[in-house]
């Protein structure tokens, strides 16, 4: 059986792809039952989901309950660059579509929605590239891809924590996807082809 494996490409792919997702998928919900994070950027992100929520504005500013003791910020924990300050009021830097995705994911999950999205576009990711890699050269070496994306790569880490990085490196895998599928495209050929004659 293990030699058949090896001797299909696609199949070895395949599986490569579908164990990395898995194994993804077994360190989110292990993430997920920890309610806290490996950063401090994770908590800035989870501060501006609770200030959105408790606000209802998308721009929400953090709340800070010790500015009552010290109204000049001077203690505060809320220091460039990861906030800034307005009218006397700390903003988060990290402000985005991420944020604003992640609400109400954090409102029907709790702590473990806050790394749905990160966990959903690290699965996917391990895909396309598993199939960007397939298109490039299709035999056995493109199933190391899968790997080396989901293990051997900052990636892996990217998507067991509360970052944006995860989706923003999905999107540009799609870009590039995109661009490789009509690139490889019979009429691009053609057309190309066409072009060299001429």
């Amino acid at each position: 059986m293990i030699r058949t494996l090896w001797q299909s490409p696609r199949r070895l792919l395949l599986i490569s792809a579908a164990s990395i997702a898995l194994l993804q998928t077994f360190l989110f919900v292990w993430g997920a039952s920890i309610r806290g994070f490996a950063t401090g950027d994770g908590g800035v992100k989870l501060w501006q989901v609770q200030a959105i929520l408790r606000t209802g504005q998308l721009e929400a500013p953090i709340n800070y309950p010790g500015a009552i003791y010290d109204p000049r910020h001077q203690y505060s924990p809320f220091v460039p660059p990861w906030f800034f300050w307005q009218d006397g009021r700390p903003y988060s830097e990290y402000t985005s579509p991420f944020i604003w995705a992640s609400v109400p994911l954090y409102v029907a999950f709790g702590h473990a929605g806050l790394l749905l999205l990160p966990w959903l576009t690290s699965a996917l990711l391990i895909i396309l590239a598993g199939w960007l890699a397939w298109r490039a050269r299709p035999d056995r070496s493109a199933a190391l891809v899968p790997i080396i994306v989901g293990l051997g790569s900052p990636l892996g880490i990217f998507g067991m924590e509360f970052w944006e990085h995860k989706p923003g490196a999905l999107l540009a895998a799609f870009a590039t996807a995109s661009t490789a599928s009509e690139a490889m495209s019979p009429s691009t050929t053609s057309n190309s082809g066409t072009t060299h004659r001429a």
